[in-house]
């Protein structure tokens, strides 16, 4: 089953966090080059695929969701095509995340200070925050 085509917009978001266009445009020429095997032996998994299922894997962490819900595949193959797809990933980490520079930390420093602010209802420090 083809994910891009078994699954509406909002669907395939829903599974994979991600819009088909940013998995086909963003991510996969990401790893593509990484994933694509240069043989054709024993019947190798797309590229799109592994990104796929290894999105799943992000989203759920869940093998069991993982395997029924893409493709019939041993656990130990999922393994290895997450070890190899989060391996490419994290080659692009400093590239699109940026962490606080040692001077950055020191001028906010002060914000810290006003951790009463953040205590909840029920007593305990929580930011309410959402990641996209």
């Amino acid at each position: 089953v083809n994910p891009f085509t078994a699954y509406r917009e909002h669907e395939f978001h829903i599974r994979y966090r991600f819009s088909k266009y940013s998995v086909m445009h963003g991510l996969l020429p990401l790893v593509i080059d990484g994933l694509r095997k240069p043989d054709k032996r024993s019947l190798p998994i797309e590229p799109v695929f592994q990104l796929l299922i290894c999105l799943k894997f992000y989203v759920t962490a869940s093998f069991f969701r993982l395997n029924g819900d893409l493709m019939e595949l041993p656990q130990s193959t999922i393994s290895r095509i997450m070890f190899r797809v989060t391996v490419i990933l994290a080659a692009y980490l400093n590239t699109y995340v940026k962490f606080p520079t040692n001077q950055a930390i020191q001028e906010n420093r002060g914000l810290f200070k006003l951790g009463e602010i953040y205590r909840n209802r029920k007593g305990y420090f929580s930011l309410n925050v959402q990641v996209n």
